[in-house]
């Protein structure tokens, strides 16, 4: 299917603009806290690709965990939103 003939028969059901999520478990690489960014990998697949991911949904935005490296987070992202930690199995502070 052509993505043209996609984005019309998602546009005549109603659902063109909605945003596909993602989430997955990873292990903490490593942590930065001038950029709250942290760098994992994501567990129990094949991939063994890193990947930056924000501590916060939005910075300054709430609560500004850090996350031991090694420990196990929960990463969530879509289309529209860069990938950000939203559940941690252990914390430094």
């Amino acid at each position: 299917m052509s993505a043209e003939l996609r984005d019309i028969i998602q546009e005549a059901l109603g659902i063109s603009r909605q945003d596909t999520t993602f989430t997955f478990d990873a292990e903490v690489l490593t942590v930065d806290t001038d950029t709250r960014t942290c760098e994992v990998v994501m567990m129990g697949g094949k991939s063994s690709n890193k990947l930056s991911v924000r501590l916060m949904a939005t910075v300054d935005d709430g609560a500004f965990y850090i996350p031991s490296v090694g420990s196990t987070v929960l990463v969530v992202g879509s289309e529209f939103v860069q990938p950000y930690v939203s559940m941690y199995s252990e914390i430094d502070s």
